[in-house]
């Protein structure tokens, strides 16, 4: 019987499917909020009929909430209009010199969204800001939220702060399984109010997976086409680029492909 090595964290079992040799703690998401007495959550699946990387490409591009979730999640246009940044994440070593890359998107002064308002009422604009990690082979790590227009980090008044663990893992070529949670804080806010956060994700997420099988079908048309990368497309286009590069280089080390990063199961 294979054996392959294997870690649960945070309510996340990870798994090694290259080299067990090479195989390093050190290389975990860190999914703390998804175990933490500091944060409250309601775990969450989805099933995909379509390959992981197209969800990739749409967690990398946080522009699709100013439309696809334009009554839940998103709110404004001003969050396409916004230019995120984008750095890389390091690795731990020189044989892993980066795990992913980072994306910041701030928005200022704009309207509650309707998911925020499903829990907490505002009758002023918000700065939000979305800052995340997205690491190989396809995590998100995101710190979230929003505070009254103008007013300090540590001010005191109504705010949201949010953190979400979600994970890809292939299952085949064309389908994968979608993991998530989003937390927030414990204290702000009882059951009623992670119901409502886990209900609004799965109300989005179901958005996203219409919008991407929809995408995933019109492919298959002719696959053999090429993507058209845009300007909005730069996260993605360098995850990508990060992801071909990890996966040239197992290749040439072991002759055969196979996993980077461990995948999570649950």
């Amino acid at each position: 019987v294979k054996r392959y090595p294997l870690v649960l964290r945070n309510k996340w079992v990870f798994v090694w499917m290259g080299d067990p040799a090479l195989a390093e703690d050190a290389l975990l998401p860190d999914n703390f909020s998804c175990d933490s007495p500091d944060w409250q959550n309601q775990p969450g699946y989805l099933h995909y009929d379509t390959p992981y990387l197209l969800i990739c490409d749409n967690l990398l591009d946080f522009s699709h909430l100013s439309y696809v979730h334009e009554k839940s999640l998103g709110g404004s246009t001003r969050i396409a209009q916004a230019r995120p940044s984008i750095e890389p994440v390091p690795g731990p070593n020189a044989d892993w010199p980066q795990l992913g890359i980072k994306v910041s998107r701030l928005v200022n002064d704009v309207p509650a969204p309707p998911f925020y308002q499903r829990f907490r009422r505002f009758d002023t604009n918000l700065d939000r800001w979305f800052v995340y990690e997205f690491l190989l082979p396809g995590t998100l790590l995101m710190h979230s939220g929003g505070r009254p227009t103008g007013s300090a980090p540590d001010a005191t008044g109504p705010s949201v702060r949010l953190h979400s663990c979600q994970t890809l893992t292939p299952e085949t070529a064309t389908t994968t399984h979608y993991f998530f949670q989003q937390s927030h804080p414990t204290g702000e806010g009882d059951q009623a109010v992670t119901q409502s956060i886990y209900d609004s994700l799965i109300g989005a997420f179901n958005e996203d997976r219409d919008m991407i099988t929809a995408q995933h079908r019109n492919i298959q048309h002719n696959p053999t086409l090429s993507m058209l990368p845009l300007a909005m497309d730069a996260a993605l286009i360098q995850f990508r680029r990060l992801l071909e590069a990890r996966v040239r280089a197992e290749q040439q080390a072991q002759q055969t492909p196979s996993p980077t990063q461990p995948a999570a199961l649950a």
